[in-house]
């Protein structure tokens, strides 16, 4: 889950960086969802549902978080060419 999350935020931060219009900016987000999705080979509709589930329990959803940012943090040190790896 984290890691789909982790994506979709990359994916996000990229759009958002674009000078593109806003109908633009909808079309290729929803692409580049449907590659994410692709990517893990989970439906949308059952991601939704997992989020909904994490989403009625803020406890493990701050866990999923807590790893998100992890995993987040490691790819910005990776990306400056330092070597961290996340705790699992």
């Amino acid at each position: 889950m984290a890691e789909i999350i982790v994506d979709m935020h990359v994916a996000e931060a990229g759009l958002n960086a674009s000078n593109l219009s806003l109908d633009s900016l909808k079309n290729m987000s929803a692409g580049y969802d449907s590659f994410i999705f692709d990517k893990y080979q989970i439906k949308e509709e059952d991601f939704e549902k997992s989020y909904d589930y994490y989403l009625c329990i803020p406890y493990e959803l701050d866990s999923v978080y807590q790893n998100v940012i992890e995993l987040l943090n490691a790819k910005e040190s990776k990306s400056r060419g330092i070597l961290v790896t996340p705790k699992q």
